[in-house]
């Protein structure tokens, strides 16, 4: 068992970590529905009433971009998922491992063994590797959690223009 750490456990560093990864996607966060022509080169998210306004081949190319969009973020959601599950296997498997010493330990001075709790949180506060893991759980589940409300969002923007799109063919 190695000595206890000084360094605090923080959710600080890991969340600026996710944040830092969805900026990196480069796919336009969604704002507020007070939006500039999505027609327009290198205008914001999309979908303000100018969309009552656009054309046939507009709002085409706005449904693509929103399928665009949904294809890449559910792709990212479905690494993440992954990440996320592999990560947690690996907290158990070091919390068992850990867990195994310390009783060996206790066991060896000739000590009681801590309550669940008590060894769990001992664990945590001498392992730096769980330390980092739990660090590197925390920011992949950011992660995860806003990909998947991204991914909702634009599939909610491609249902809206593809109703609008039906509408409009239905009433010609």
């Amino acid at each position: 068992m190695s000595p206890k750490l000084e360094k605090r456990f923080s959710a600080a560093k890991p969340l600026a970590q996710a944040e830092a990864f969805i900026q990196s996607l480069d796919t336009p966060v969604i704002g507020a529905p007070a939006m500039s022509d999505p027609t327009e080169e290198g205008s914001d998210i999309y979908y303000p009433e100018a969309i009552q306004d656009m054309d046939k081949v507009s709002l085409e190319r706005l449904v693509w971009a929103f399928s665009a969009h949904k294809a890449y973020l559910e792709y990212q959601v479905g690494i993440l998922k992954a990440k996320t599950k592999a990560i947690d296997s690996s907290i158990d498997a070091l919390m068992h491992l850990e867990t195994s010493n310390l009783l060996e330990q206790c066991k060896v001075e000739n000590r009681k063994a801590p309550a669940r709790d008590a060894m769990k949180s001992e664990i945590i506060g001498n392992s730096e590797g769980i330390i980092r893991k739990l660090e590197e759980q925390i920011k992949t589940q950011a992660e995860l959690n806003r990909i998947e409300s991204l991914y909702n969002g634009y599939s909610h923007l491609y249902d809206g223009v593809s109703r609008v799109i039906t509408v409009r063919r239905d009433l010609t």
